[in-house]
């Protein structure tokens, strides 16, 4: 029996990336090769000096590369593919493989295959697709030159199917095509390009198309003795998992309207599209998976809710139709008012669907079945199916989509007696899941880039919810890598063709460094390697931009803090609004930077010591220029005229102020109305303050944000207060975190979670209970709060202790059940 699973291959130093052959997927000669030139090149490529480089503006669209071997026994190897660039590997017909993990050029994503292969014929099939660099490309997607790469890790085997020895073939699947698309209301990005599809002009997909002997376009990697590098792209394995591919029929989707004759870009819902007869023979297609027929010169468009927020590859089985057909399967977070706000997610009556938004086209049909499906997904929870016939009727088989994202479940249960903290735990995990993919997101629907603030968030929700830690370790090492780009600080938003820099995002990094070393841990080598990059930044953010006065000033790029509406702020930056003038919300950034540099350094250390000094000395100079210690809270400003809630929870955070004046300024910081407020992303910060200072229990009462959503239909998180631009941001998924770490109080004591520390505040909740993801396996507990003392029992996993805490009464916990 065939059999191929993905497995992990161990780094090597990154730093010998296309100096040595350091993986398998380099040796034996192995090649990257493409569709051949119709010019061939007067030399051969005998070595990776060499490069036939690729015209990236015409060269978009989809090949199919194939190898035909025979066997004359039993075969097991491990393979490594890449692409450049995106690839999806089957072997005789069966998917296996897609690819490569989003990356940058220093680090380019190969998967790991162990195979198992019966005796006789086989084929590996890979479709290798590579978007237009003028229009195309995602904003996520960064690419050297169009190529294919296939080894193998036994030499013996290299012509049976290295690229560059072995026969690969491939030729050119003509009918498709992609190109960029426009948002409503000026919300341009380029996140996922339309997949254009006509069958005709494909002469029946590949059936007409020849196969062509695949060329070489970059040559062999070589051994240099004398440290020079190669040309390409540096290969890189990826610990990363298949991402889930389900299909999914709609079944359990909800027809909402049915639109007839002329369809324009925007399409108003209205009591006849609602109650039209085919509402209902849609609706029983879809309940029981049978197919439905659009008949000849007929245009119409089918509203389906899908109930739920998901991320998918359009699909569909068609049959019928000739070249005047088209199917336009168009995707949408909500439907939009005459205002063009959203408002209850969950009506379209009254509302328009705009049809220029994210979506595919499938036309050109041939009177034969064909399977269709587009090459990046779309999300959303609508989704409109527009059909136009020509002089023959379209049957539609079957139509969905293929959903797609990173593997992760709810793996954490935890229930209050409050139901409103409760019902909206599914609508914040599963903004999670769709903000997780190749990397993190800060939203499926817009960018679809992993930026510092939102990411660090989305790590946190996940350490209480999976136990999965390969995502964030992949975050964090691609932030790392980002520093490249901008001599050492670290990019606000990696990887992306189109580099971005926020100073503030680059502090908070340190911060999403040391979350990951107390909930996952670091292997050693990676935390010295991790910490370098934490002392090089405090180093430049102290060296370069700190004025007289001691305070950080003139930062480059977008200093965002919070998407706050009034009190003069600008495009998410406080008073003064320009990200380099000097402000009090920068300069706590940064003093929160270096008290996580002292945490991470060894106790005694030189480098401790040091860092101790720029932090005490920080902390004098931003009391002098913030603080009004006759009114126990800090400026924003210099001049004291701007005050905000973000200053304060920074500051106390970060120990700007201990004792009493700490809890005084606590109490300013809630007392006061005059302060610009927290939104959804920033009132993390909020929470966390409350913690800190034993009033975990009221963010209880703080939820009316996230269950307004719910109550506006939301089935994820926004980004932010209405009228809010995206309706899946998972940043706001970030009070699944303090539910267990705040509330609950669960969290480590020591770094890999080897030791832990449960601190309940319950304030007004009567009880909590449930269980939270532990690297050694699940802290179970039932707590119940009578007038502020706590009881119940706590269960530690194998090989872990820890202690309670309560009203400053500190109690061991051994592994197993723990009476409270």
């Amino acid at each position: 029996m065939n059999r191929i699973e993905r497995i992990r291959t161990a780094p090597a130093d990154a730093r010998n990336g296309n100096i040595l052959q350091q993986y398998d997927i380099e040796k034996n000669d192995t090649a990257w090769i493409w569709y051949p030139r119709e010019t061939p090149p007067e030399i051969p490529l005998s070595h990776a000096q060499a490069i036939h480089c690729i015209e990236k503006q015409k060269c978009g669209g989809l090949l199919e590369f194939q190898n035909t071997f025979t066997l004359e026994e039993d075969l097991e190897t491990v393979l490594q593919i890449s692409a450049d660039n995106r690839f999806e590997a089957s072997l005789d017909g069966e998917f296996f493989g897609a690819g490569p993990d989003r990356c940058d050029l220093n680090h380019w994503s190969f998967g790991t295959y162990k195979v198992k292969l019966e005796k006789g014929t086989h084929t590996l099939s890979v479709l290798c697709w590579h978007f237009r660099a003028d229009v195309e490309v995602p904003s996520a997607q960064l690419s050297f030159n169009p190529g294919f790469i296939l080894g193998c890790s036994d030499p013996e085997y290299a012509k049976i199917f290295n690229t560059g020895v072995a026969e690969w073939l491939v030729r050119k699947y003509d009918g498709i095509s992609f190109q960029g698309f426009l948002l409503p209301n000026d919300n341009f990005w380029r996140g996922a390009p339309i997949t254009h599809y006509s069958v005709i002009s494909a002469d029946r997909f590949f059936q007409q198309n020849e196969y062509k002997k695949a060329e070489i376009v970059l040559g062999p990697r070589w051994n240099n003795k004398g440290g020079s590098t190669c040309a390409g792209p540096k290969l890189f394995p990826s610990d990363m998992p298949e991402q889930l591919r389900v299909f999914n029929g709609l079944k359990g989707c909800t027809i909402r309207a049915v639109f007839r004759n002329s369809c324009g870009l925007e399409v108003l819902v209205t009591d006849e599209h609602m109650s039209d007869p085919a509402v209902t023979a849609w609706q029983e297609a879809i309940d029981n998976g049978t197919e439905i027929t659009v008949p000849a010169d007929t245009e119409l468009a089918v509203l389906v809710d899908l109930n739920n927020y998901y991320c998918g590859f359009s699909a569909a089985t068609l049959d019928g139709g000739d070249s005047d057909s088209l199917i336009r399967m168009v995707w949408a977070e909500s439907l939009y008012n005459e205002k063009d706000t959203k408002d209850d997610r969950s009506k379209v009556l009254g509302k328009k669907f705009c049809q220029y938004s994210n979506g595919n086209i499938f036309d050109r049909l041939d009177g034969t079945e064909h399977d269709f499906r587009t090459f990046w997904w779309c999300s959303g929870r609508y989704l409109l199916l527009h059909f136009k016939s020509g002089t023959a009727p379209i049957k539609v088989r079957k139509i969905g989509f293929i959903e797609s994202r990173y593997p992760m479940e709810m793996e954490s249960s935890i229930t209050f007696p409050d139901n409103d903290l409760n019902r909206v735990i599914p609508m914040m995990f599963r903004g999670v899941q769709m903000c997780a993919h190749e990397t993190y997101m800060d939203c499926p629907y817009y960018e679809q880039l992993m930026y510092v603030g939102d990411t660090r968030l989305e790590c946190l929700a996940t350490y209480v919810t999976v136990k999965d830690h390969r995502l964030p370790k992949r975050a964090v090492d691609l932030f790392n890598w980002s520093r490249s780009d901008w001599d050492g600080m670290v990019a606000e938003r990696y990887p992306c063709c189109g580099p971005q820099l926020s100073c503030t995002f680059s502090m908070i990094w340190t911060y999403m460094l040391k979350d990951y070393h107390m909930y996952r841990g670091l292997e050693k080598k990676d935390l010295l390697a991790l910490r370098d990059s934490v002392r090089n930044m405090i180093h430049i953010l102290h060296d370069q931009y700190t004025n007289d006065a001691g305070l950080i000033e003139h930062l480059p790029g977008w200093s965002f803090v919070d998407w706050v509406n009034g009190h003069d702020w600008n495009f998410g930056r406080p008073y003064p609004p320009q990200s380099f003038a000097v402000n009090a919300i920068y300069n706590m950034f940064f003093l929160g930077a270096v008290k996580t540099a002292i945490e991470l350094e060894e106790d005694g250390s030189f480098m401790q010591l040091h860092f101790k000094e720029i932090y005490e000395q920080a902390k004098k100079d931003i009391i002098k220029a913030f603080y009004e210690p006759e009114n126990h809270v800090f400026a924003d400003d210099l001049e004291h005229t701007h005050y905000s809630r973000h200053a304060q929870c920074l500051a106390l955070l970060f120990d700007a102020l201990e004792g009493d004046e700490a809890i005084a300024c606590l109490d300013q910081t809630l007392a006061r109305t005059d302060m610009a407020e927290p939104t959804i992303y920033f009132s993390h910060y909020l929470f966390e303050t409350l913690g800190k200072f034993g009033r975990g229990g009221e963010i209880a009462d703080r939820m009316d944000v996230w269950t307004d959503q719910v109550d506006m239909g939301a089935t994820t998180p926004w980004e932010r207060p209405e009228p809010s631009r995206s309706d899946c941001h998972a940043w706001g998924a970030h009070p699944l975190f303090h539910y267990y770490a705040t509330i609950a109080g669960v969290r480590p004591a020591s770094p890999g979670f080897k030791t832990v520390r449960i601190t309940p505040q319950l304030g007004r909740l009567p009880r909590v209970e449930g269980k939270m993801v532990h690297p050694a396996g699940f802290i179970a507990f039932d707590l119940k709060n009578q007038s502020g003392v706590i009881s119940g029992k706590i269960t530690l996993p194998d090989g872990i202790t820890g202690e309670f805490v309560q009203n400053g009464t500190v109690k061991a916990l051994n592994l197993g059940e723990n009476v409270i």
